[in-house]
């Protein structure tokens, strides 16, 4: 039998026209494999279809199980909260009728709107049932007024007041409401969840403070010299310093809504408005000012101070704001797609309020204070998580 030898039957055509030197036997072997290389490859793209079909579902089967994985821990979170135990409730003692209203208990005060209701809702149901609460005011600022019992459930306990504003502003968050019959008022944002007791510590160091200064659990960082600089939640916790408050959570006296709301103050007011930002900055910044001339009142300016007599002893300003750090906090705002702090520009408006209000209150000094006790940051670029 004779051996046959590849590509050596195999013809070759000679164009007459463009005549060709002849293809030797190694040249033509070469195109036979070739060829038959190419028969073998139609093949292929089968197999990296399929391989590649099989890994798609090996990834979409572990993004379904990390995301599953991750709602129940995120509900697991929120039951922690919503579920607290022992209740505090037991302990209101709300017959107990040495209870001075106006210092032993709180207001808290939630601006919200209609595309909002559903975290509001939870709000109200989580905060309704917590001790030392006077009132719950919500601040109405858009759309059809919710019905308490109807469109917002009605606390077991707690009182919910609807204040109704004919404008949409956030400037409504510290408007002076006359209702109001307690000394300490809590801010509170509409997609925010804390303990009742977290509350509960807040709200005693807040007292223990004299009330004269911000007490909450979101703390920030700004710097007016030599220039002006807002700083959020995790440089505050990389540093290890705050001077300031937001008003997502903090307690605060409410004389100081007479102070936001003044004749002179209506500059501060319309910047708000315009950038819809910057409400908690231009408080910090009216706290820090009223402090500065309460020292100077009290005397404590520390003689001239190296100015001419209008220079303050260093010793005499303290910080404007404490941390407490909460047990738990829950941003639930992945339950609508609106919000004031969403987009690029939000840092960019706040950055702004800084500079402008730095002019108007140029004796405002942010003193810093220490962070003792960090919650865990930037883990798989979530928030702060307080454990």
């Amino acid at each position: 039998m004779r051996r046959h030898t590849p590509g050596k039957d195999l013809p070759i055509h000679h164009d007459k026209r463009h005549p060709s030197p002849s293809l030797s036997l190694w040249t033509r072997r070469k195109v036979y494999l070739l060829t038959k290389g190419l028969g073998n490859c139609t093949t292929r793209p089968r197999l990296l279809a399929t391989l590649f079909c099989l890994l798609l579902l090996i990834l979409s089967a572990l993004i379904i199980t990390i995301g599953a994985s991750v709602a129940s821990v995120i509900s697991l979170y929120y039951a922690s909260i919503v579920y607290e135990s022992p209740p505090l409730l037991l302990n209101r003692h709300t017959t107990d009728i040495n209870i001075n209203i106006h210092e032993d208990r709180y207001t808290i005060v939630i601006m919200s709107y209609s595309a909002r209701l559903a975290t509001l809702k939870r709000i109200i149901s989580h905060y309704g049932v917590c001790p030392s609460i006077n009132e719950i005011v919500i601040v109405w600022n858009k759309g059809p007024p919710p019905i308490i019992g109807t469109d917002i459930p009605t606390p077991p306990v707690n009182k919910v007041r609807v204040r109704i504003e004919s404008q949409n502003s956030i400037n409504n968050r510290f408007k002076p409401d006359p209702f109001i019959t307690t000394d300490a008022v809590l801010e509170v944002d509409d997609d925010v969840l804390m303990l009742c007791s977290d509350l509960e510590n807040g709200f005693r160091a807040w007292k223990h403070k004299g009330g004269d200064v911000m007490v909450g659990f979101f703390p920030r960082l700004i710097t007016t010299h030599p220039t002006a600089h807002y700083l959020g939640e995790k440089t505050v916790f990389g540093t290890g310093h705050y001077n300031a408050m937001i008003t997502a959570g903090e307690f605060l006296h409410k004389k100081y809504f007479d102070i936001y709301w003044s004749e002179r103050l209506l500059p501060a007011r319309k910047l708000v408005d315009e950038l819809f930002n910057g409400e908690d900055i231009l408080m910090s910044f009216i706290v820090a000012n009223e402090q500065y001339n309460r020292n100077i009142n009290s005397g404590s300016d520390g003689g001239d101070g190296g100015s001419g007599g209008s220079g303050m002893n260093a010793n005499s300003v303290k910080p404007i704001a404490h941390f407490v750090r909460p047990r738990r906090r829950l941003d639930i705002s992945w339950l609508t797609s609106v919000g004031i702090s969403r987009g690029n520009e939000h840092m960019l408006k706040r950055q702004r309020c800084v500079a402008e209000f730095s002019k108007m209150f140029p004796n405002a000094k942010f003193v810093n204070a220490t962070v003792e006790s960090k919650p865990l940051c930037g883990l798989f670029g979530a928030g702060c998580i307080y454990l």
